[in-house]
């Protein structure tokens, strides 16, 4: 179920984005929000949750961004599970970690089998991994590959992704974070 309605208001993280020339900030709502703005997305879109507060069943829901952290936690690193209709799932990491934990346990509960990436994408010292996953989402919900994404070049990467979510996703407004958890940058979250 996506944020809103009877869910309680959840922030989970922090994103660098940039709009119009100055540095405003992303956490779970503009996430969420983010997503339900483009219509494929919307479609099969459950939400943005902590890593322990993913639902134990996904019913016909067939894509989620996560945070790494537990709710209680500061929050660390974005990451996004897409689930064919065959239930076979696809998991990202801008990283290209495999998914840990509770995120495991939930795709092996929701799935017959899964597969993730294995490329480091991202440049380590930034924070836009909220930004990777939703380009991984709107590209794999199309049936589209993300081979212009290439393994070790993280600034065309990175300029790459925040291009493409500035043209495609209606960035406005975008609201500073109201919680105490974000994400940070790989060599300070290990």
């Amino acid at each position: 179920m996506a944020f809103g309605g009877s869910l309680p208001q959840i922030n989970l993280g922090v994103q660098g984005v940039t709009q119009g020339g100055h540095q405003k900030l992303m956490d779970s709502l503009v996430l969420n929000r983010l997503s339900l703005s483009n219509s494929r997305l919307r479609y099969g879109f459950s939400g943005v949750y902590s890593s322990d507060k993913l639902p134990k069943q996904r019913k016909r829901y067939r894509s989620f961004i996560v945070n790494t952290d537990p709710a209680h936690c500061k929050g660390r690193h974005w990451q996004a599970i897409y689930f064919r209709q065959d239930n076979y799932c696809v998991f990202f990491c801008s990283y290209g970690t495999r998914p840990q934990y509770d995120i495991e346990q939930f795709i092996i509960e929701n799935s017959t089998s899964f597969e993730w990436n294995e490329n480091i994408l991202q440049y380590p010292n930034t924070m836009a991994c909220g930004l990777f996953c939703l380009y991984f989402l709107w590209h794999i919900s199309r049936g589209l590959p993300i081979n212009r994404l290439r393994n070790g070049n993280h600034c065309a990467n990175e300029r790459l992704v925040q291009n493409f979510v500035q043209r495609y996703f209606k960035l406005v407004h975008v609201p500073r974070p109201l919680s105490l958890q974000y994400c940070q940058p790989l060599s300070t979250s290990v």
